[in-house]
């Protein structure tokens, strides 16, 4: 641990991704597709293996947004503020990426990180960039 370091990253591929782009002194940096919820009542992204694979269960009389139900209501579910201001329904594993994403950002304030393009949970100290000219204007900007 002391040669190669540790990482507070949890059970998600994006959290352990962005603790080592912290770690590799990337700033700012930029989340894409974590909304750690069902944004869309959908429990996977319409071009996702996964989304496929569901496809493929699919037999007469059952429909593509029954079988994403299905598998949001596997897992205890949670409602969280969304970056729109309502609110959105997830489950207790998605919550539990959203909350390691917030810590590790807290635990690194001198990294800028932003929810780019995100319709789903909001996820704290990342601010939400809807735009290209967000983008430029809030990350590429120095502040004064």
């Amino acid at each position: 641990m002391k040669e190669k370091g540790t990482t507070r990253a949890g059970g998600s591929v994006a959290c352990l991704g962005l603790d080592m782009m912290i770690h590799f002194g990337c700033d700012p940096i930029f989340l894409a597709g974590q909304d750690c919820a069902f944004s869309g009542n959908r429990y996977y992204s319409s071009h996702s293996k996964f989304n496929n694979q569901l496809q493929s269960k699919i037999i007469r009389m059952t429909s593509l947004e029954k079988l994403h139900r299905e598998k949001a209501q596997e897992k205890k579910q949670l409602t969280v503020q969304c970056t729109q201001g309502n609110f959105l329904l997830t489950d207790q594993v998605m919550y539990s990426y959203l909350r390691t994403l917030e810590h590790i950002i807290q635990a690194n304030p001198g990294t800028r990180v932003f929810n780019l393009y995100s319709h789903g949970a909001e996820i704290e100290h990342a601010p939400v960039l809807g735009s290209a000219n967000e983008i430029k204007r809030r990350a590429f900007m120095p502040t004064i």
